[in-house]
């Protein structure tokens, strides 16, 4: 398959490398990257402003300098991240779910898919998000389609939601100081908005997830143990999405009857 070069900016760079090693310190930054301090410290600012990474805590200095500032991947900037390595696999003598598998793996090397495993399982924990705690269950009973699934989600939220979109965080950065009398009160409403837009984000997965994650069940129904973690996810997902219409959560309706305890 012919591949054109192309250009890794430096959000980008920054999110991958997050994302492989779980959390990273900016100073680690230089080494991981090989961009520049001066480039590494003007890109994490609006990464942090737009909600794609957060600062995990601080670390005093072993030589008594500035403190290290420790940062990890949000949800939002996980889904980033998977959606950049969605297939794009050509239609060949291969079965189109083989060429699928395979450039997925060819797209992440040097990862594995089992590394991609351990960064998701890594960020589940993180977030206290099932689906991505869960994912080596969901490994061992959907087969590698899991992971298909789950890009292809995150790629299909990405693409829809309006968050995701260029300047969306100058927009409400613009709209908190316009609607505030104080920097304090316009940062907490900036917070208050982008916790929001992290529960939004969750749910708009779950809904791209859902019907693929129940069409894998169903495949492989002699694997189907219920679990009880996914099961409380999709349960409560359902409750919130119960006013959308019903061919919206059908498949989540199935989802949790299939899991249920």
């Amino acid at each position: 398959m012919a591949r054109t070069k192309t250009t890794v900016t430096p959000t980008a760079k920054i999110i991958q490398t997050i994302a492989k090693k779980g959390e990273l310190g900016q100073y680690k930054m230089k080494d991981e990257t090989n961009l520049s301090y001066r480039t590494i410290l003007r890109t994490l600012k609006p990464l942090e402003q737009d909600g794609y990474i957060t600062l995990l805590r601080t670390e005093p200095s072993k030589k008594g300098g500035k403190e290290k500032k420790i940062y990890s991947l949000t949800f939002k900037g996980l889904l980033v991240y998977l959606s950049s390595l969605a297939p794009q696999a050509e239609n060949n003598s291969e079965s189109f779910f083989q060429a699928e598998i395979k450039e997925l793996t060819t797209k992440i090397q040097p990862l594995s898919l089992e590394t991609l495993a351990k960064i998701m399982h890594t960020a589940g924990n993180q977030f206290g998000y099932p689906v991505f705690k869960q994912i080596f269950w969901l490994r061992d009973n959907c087969g590698p389609e899991i992971f298909l699934s789950i890009v292809y989600s995150a790629n299909n939220t990405v693409a829809s939601h309006r968050s995701f979109r260029k300047n969306w965080g100058s927009d409400i950065r613009k709209m908190a100081i316009a609607n505030c009398a104080s920097r304090k009160e316009a940062e907490k409403m900036i917070g208050e908005i982008l916790a929001s837009d992290d529960s939004i984000n969750r749910k708009s997965f779950a809904k791209e997830f859902a019907p693929k994650l129940w069409d894998l069940l169903n495949e492989n129904q002699e694997n189907q143990n219920p679990n009880r973690e996914l099961y409380k996810t999709f349960s409560q997902i359902l409750k919130e999405l119960k006013q959308d219409h019903k061919n919206t959560i059908l498949p989540i309706k199935s989802l949790v009857k299939a899991l249920k305890p």
